[in-house]
């Protein structure tokens, strides 16, 4: 400030006309914002239900591995 580098003031404080710009439905956008979850939400349901079916899958194939093994064993 003593050498004048800073005068206190920026572009944006010697701008003194305001621009309205205009301003979206937010109401319609809400709306938008809320169906967007929902959909969201519903995807994430669908996603748990197939890591279930493929865990109970898993488990099946693991438990039929291990049947055979026990039974080559007794050859």
């Amino acid at each position: 400030m003593a050498e004048g580098i800073w005068t206190g003031t920026t572009d944006a404080d010697s701008n003194t006309a305001i621009s309205l710009a205009p301003t979206p439905d937010l109401a319609a956008e809400l709306v938008a914002m809320r169906d967007l979850a929902e959909l969201a939400e519903q995807k994430a349901d669908l996603l748990e239900q197939q890591v279930v079916d493929m865990r109970t899958a898993m488990r099946m194939l693991e438990a039929g591995l291990q049947r055979r093994r026990w039974f080559r064993s007794s050859d």
